[in-house]
């Protein structure tokens, strides 16, 4: 990892390592922390003002949702999605949407379709603007929105329990591909729902995701793996 000035956390009324866990999850979904990539305590301490338990605490929660992985003799390092990662996310989630769409058409409030539409609009106003925090946040809310629209309590807990792995995905593809306007494809699904009709609700998802699944296997190798390497370049370099 390279070096980094030393940055203090503003104390707040949370635990210090869920403020610390927070922070290396925005790094990581910004990208400055890559898949493959090594985060040593000592050095996250130095760089948030911390001790080291604090991140520890922070890694080892990171790592129950997913985004972090612990790996024998080279400790935790950036939890690195291959095809079959993806493939397996892409299942689990479409099951996951297909339901909740369906059962959107019945239970969602005026309230929750309002906020689903308004959340689309968050979402295309994020790109347009570069804003790629924005943009991954807006497009998970959509969904999570979704979720809750289903009125399936134990469906929105299934979900949440991925989300950061989702979180991680929709970054990733972000970045390696900010002219796809990803509100587009999530709007057929919203106004399917809004129109009552589970039929097309269910098949909106299913088209969305064939075009996600698509352009992700495309870009997984890149996207996912040859950033690892790059920043290991990078780290040689600095080295020598």
């Amino acid at each position: 990892m390279p070096a980094v000035e030393s940055s203090p956390l503003a104390v707040t009324h949370r635990e210090l390592w869920e403020v610390v866990r927070d922070e290396i999850r925005n790094l990581i979904i910004r990208g400055e922390f890559v898949p493959g990539e090594r985060l040593v305590e000592a050095v996250l301490a130095e760089r948030f003002g911390v001790s080291r338990g604090p991140v520890r605490a922070a890694l080892r929660e990171l790592e129950q949702v997913g985004l972090v992985t612990s790996v024998p003799r080279r400790g935790m390092q950036v939890t690195t999605f291959g095809r079959a990662d993806i493939d397996e996310l892409f299942d689990v989630t479409l099951a996951l949407e297909r339901m909740a769409a369906r059962e959107a058409t019945e239970s969602a409030s005026d309230a929750q379709l309002q906020r689903l539409y308004e959340l689309l609009d968050d979402l295309d106003e994020a790109q347009q603007s570069d804003d790629l925090r924005a943009a991954v946040e807006a497009d998970l809310e959509l969904h999570r929105q979704l979720m809750k629209a289903s009125g399936n309590r134990r469906l929105l807990k299934l979900w949440t329990a991925v989300s950061d792995e989702i979180r991680f995905v929709i970054s990733v593809v972000q970045r390696a591909m900010p002219d796809v306007q990803w509100a587009s494809y999530n709007r057929p699904i919203v106004e399917a729902v809004a129109n009552r009709d589970a039929e097309r609700a269910e098949q909106a998802v299913v088209s969305c995701f064939t075009v996600a699944r698509e352009e992700i296997r495309a870009l997984s190798a890149e996207a996912f793996a040859s950033c690892v390497r790059s920043r290991a370049r990078e780290d040689a370099a600095s080295r020598a």
